[in-house]
Formats: structure tokens, C-alpha cells, sequence
């Protein structure tokens, strides 16, 4: 990443993105594209390591022009699986050498324009018309508004309320004849995640135990080759310094936007990993950022803006419990009884993983994104789905329902035919026959809902 010198005056942008990582560089390059001057600031400080990265979002980063950074990603490898009764290699991921990764991200944002300040973030400082980002060397640097990507280093970041506190050890193994791919074990006081790429000589390790079980820093070494010799019956050597990093559930605690200053990713919701691929959840936080920052740009009025933080707040807390479910459900199925287990089996709730607290459909009116713009539309919300819907694809989903209704009232017959006749003509099929089916999944067509 190339270094922007500091002049006595201060350098200025419409955005700058604190941190450089995947879901920064996804969020700088929207921005962008929609005609922004972007300063991408990081230290570029990577530590080696190798991570998992869900198909989805491989697919999101072709389709976003990012395909230049899957040169750090492997080929689909499938998981080992060994948790309680359960033994397969139904599901896999693609490695991500992180370092590797990283920096083709920043490369191809550079290339497209985007500025790339080599420094590290001291403090944001908010006033009436620019936010002052303080970095280590020079003079700030001016923004209209920041987008805090920083990860768990952000600001404002909170404990879960009684969720288990977790900490992941990591490091690089010495494994004689290990094979490629990923295994995920189910040990007595924790778990463990191991994987091995083509590209690698070595094995990288992560074991996640209760952060009040953290041994003393020259145990750390040990506690992992303990770990690795109870998952597989053989030894290894620990050979780079270990790593000890949070991984428990996290949530940014203000969402008022009257500062300019929004976080994505990990800096705005943090899960345990046993909750999904996070680096998917911070690309999906990265392009509501893009709506809510181009909003909050062309109208920064109270009203507007209030919208914006009403919408980002939602999705983020949707977002945040739904995860939090799915990884009590998979602490839950491993059948362990050690208080590690049954401690993060119990938590947050027994709500199903999509619990809404809607018990019938109805329709509101809230935010949505439209054409990476926040505006306030009727909104449709039914019981088994955490978020309410608004379109599918060009169709304004409450409109089409009730122009469904009306058409039932007159007395004619709807069927597909007729459902095509009453949506604008330039719907594609494929969007038609997906809400027709959902609307028929949910038995929304029966009878009109009153608002």
C-alpha cells in the first residue's frame, strides 16, 4: 500500500475507511463506484495465518470485480468433522492465506483509484463539518465520514450481556505428513480447527477455550500441543510464537450516525466462529454501510439520518442474534457435559435460530435499501423470517400483494398467468416465480392483511 504524504494541510476525503482489511476494501471499492474520493487507511499489519472462506463469498468477490485477491484462496477443501456423535465431511471451505489476501484486496483498490495511506488510526475526532482521523505520523486527515473497519480494535465494543467470554489460541504446527484440508474437533474444555493448504509446509492451529481457563503465556505452546495430541492420538511441535485473540460475541453499542462515523464487520458485530464464516457477515455489513454512507451523504438531515441508524441497527442486531443461535446449536449437538459446553449450549435463549417475536404477518412501514439509498417503505414481516421484506428484485413486494388481493376481490382466478400480467413487464421470470412461490410458501395470497 503506497503512503500518502501529509501536507501542513490536512488531506481530505468524502470517506475514509479505518483498516484495510476484506470487508474495508469491499466497502472502499462501493464507495467509490459511486463516485466518492476514498482513503483506505491501515498499517498493514497482517499477522501470518490461514482462514476459512464460505463459497458465497468467493462468489460475492467475482461478482465485485475482487477476483485478483483469489489468488491467496485455495480450492474448495472439505471438513473433517469429529463432534460428539457426529463424524463426516458433508461441508468444506476455501483457505485464505490472510497476508497474501489481504494486501491483493488493497492492491486492487489502489489500481482502481482509491488512495491508500500506509499508517496506523490513533483517534477519530468528530466536529460539525468533518471528522479529523489522527494517525501516528503527520497531520489528520479530514473526512466527511468515516467507516470503521478495524475489527474488534474499534471503538465502543461491548460483551455480549452474559454470553461465555472465549479466547482462541493459534499458531503455526510441525505435523509430519498432514493432508490438505480442514478438520474441526470436539475436545473436552474447548474445540479445535486445523488446516493445511496445498501452499503450506506447516498446519495452522486454532483452539478456543473459556478466556478464564487462559493459561500463562509460556504455557500457551504446550496447551496447544496438548490439544492437538488429545484431537489425534500424535504429536506436534509448536513453531511460531502463539497468538491469543477475543472470540466471543461483540456488539458496537451506538448507532446514532450524528458523529459521521459507522463500524462494519467485526467492528460493528463479532461472533464465536463456531457461529459461520465471519468474513462473509463483514462483506454483508460492508454493503449496508455503502447505503447508509451515500444516504447520510446526499441528505444529511436528522430525519434522514435517524432512518439510516434505525436501519444499520436492525440489521446488525438480526444479524447478531440469529449467529449467536447457531453457534449455541452446534455447542448443543456436540453432546459434551463439561461446563464449557453446557454453558455456551444455554446461550442467548432456546428461540429457534430465525425467532422473530411476529406471530402473524403484517405489514409496517421502516427502512429499506433501494438503489444504495435508505428510504422508508412498507415492509412486509412474517413469523418464521428474522428480516422484513421489501422487494424482490424490481417488484415492491406490499404493492404486488395487494394488487393480488384486489384482483382476487373482483373475483377473478389468480394463477401464474395473471400474476405475471399484474407485475411491471420488465420483471425477469425467474424473479417472478421466486415471490410468487414465497408468497404461496407463506399463504399470503389466501387472505389481505391490514396494516
Amino acid at each position: 500500500m503506497k503512503t500518502v504524504l501529509t501536507a501542513k494541510k490536512p488531506k481530505q476525503f468524502d470517506v475514509i475507511i479505518a483498516g484495510g482489511g476484506p470487508a474495508g476494501v469491499l466497502c472502499a471499492c462501493e464507495l467509490y463506484a459511486l463516485g466518492y474520493r476514498v482513503g483506505l487507511v491501515d498499517a498493514g499489519e497482517v499477522s501470518a495465518r490461514l482462514e476459512g472462506l464460505a463459497p458465497r463469498a468467493v462468489q460475492l468477490l467475482q461478482r465485485k470485480g475482487l477476483e485478483s485477491a483469489l489468488q491467496a484462496v485455495s480450492d474448495y477443501q472439505a471438513r473433517q468433522v469429529s463432534w460428539g456423535s457426529l463424524r463426516d465431511s458433508a461441508n468444506g471451505e476455501h483457505l485464505v492465506d490472510r497476508p497474501q489476501f489481504d494486501a491483493l484486496l488493497r492492491r486492487s483498490a489502489e489500481q482502481r483509484g482509491i488512495i491508500g495511506i500506509k499508517q496506523r488510526i490513533v483517534r477519530f475526532q468528530p466536529n460539525d463539518q468533518h471528522v479529523h482521523v489522527h494517525v501516528a505520523q503527520g497531520e489528520p486527515l479530514l473526512a466527511r465520514f468515516v467507516v470503521d473497519a478495524r475489527g474488534r480494535r474499534a471503538n465502543r465494543m461491548e460483551h455480549a450481556k452474559r454470553a461465555p467470554k472465549n479466547v482462541a489460541l493459534a499458531a503455526w504446527l510441525q505435523v509430519a505428513e498432514w493432508p490438505v484440508g480442514t478438520q474441526i474437533i470436539a475436545l473436552e474444555q474447548g474445540w479445535l480447527w486445523s488446516a493445511k493448504a496445498a501452499s503450506k509446509r506447516d498446519v495452522w492451529v486454532q483452539l478456543l477455550v473459556d478466556a478464564h481457563t487462559l493459561p500463562a503465556q509460556d504455557q500457551l505452546a504446550k496447551t496447544i500441543e496438548t490439544a492437538w495430541q488429545q484431537a489425534f492420538g500424535m504429536k506436534a511441535q509448536v513453531l511460531s510464537k502463539p497468538v491469543v485473540r477475543g472470540a466471543d460475541f461483540r456488539l458496537h453499542q451506538t448507532w446514532h450516525l450524528a458523529e459521521h462515523i459507522l463500524p462494519i464487520g467485526d467492528a460493528a458485530c463479532a461472533f464465536d466462529p463456531l457461529s459461520g464464516h465471519g468474513m462473509f457477515w463483514a462483506f454483508s455489513s460492508a454493503l449496508s454501510a455503502v447505503a447508509v454512507v451515500n444516504t447520510v451523504l446526499h441528505d444529511p438531515s436528522l430525519e434522514r439520518t435517524a432512518l439510516c441508524a434505525q436501519f444499520y441497527r436492525q440489521r446488525q442486531t438480526e444479524t447478531f442474534w440469529r449467529q449467536a443461535r447457531v453457534g449455541r446449536d452446534f455447542y448443543q449437538a456436540s453432546g459434551q457435559q463439561h461446563k464449557f459446553w453446557q454453558q455456551r449450549a444455554s446461550w442467548p435463549d432456546q428461540q429457534p435460530i430465525d425467532f422473530t417475536s411476529v406471530s402473524k404477518p403484517i405489514i409496517f412501514t421502516g427502512p429499506a435499501i433501494r438503489a444504495n439509498q435508505i428510504e422508508a417503505t412498507r415492509l412486509l414481516q412474517v413469523p418464521d423470517e428474522v428480516s422484513p421484506v421489501a422487494w424482490f428484485g424490481e417488484l415492491r413486494l406490499v404493492d404486488t400483494l395487494e394488487a393480488c388481493w384486489n384482483w382476487k376481490k373482483q373475483g377473478q382466478v389468480l394463477d401464474f398467468e395473471s400474476f405475471e400480467r399484474l407485475c411491471k413487464p420488465q420483471v425477469s421470470q425467474a424473479v417472478l416465480m421466486r415471490c410468487w412461490q414465497w408468497l404461496h410458501r407463506h399463504h399470503l395470497l389466501d387472505r389481505p392483511i391490514h396494516a
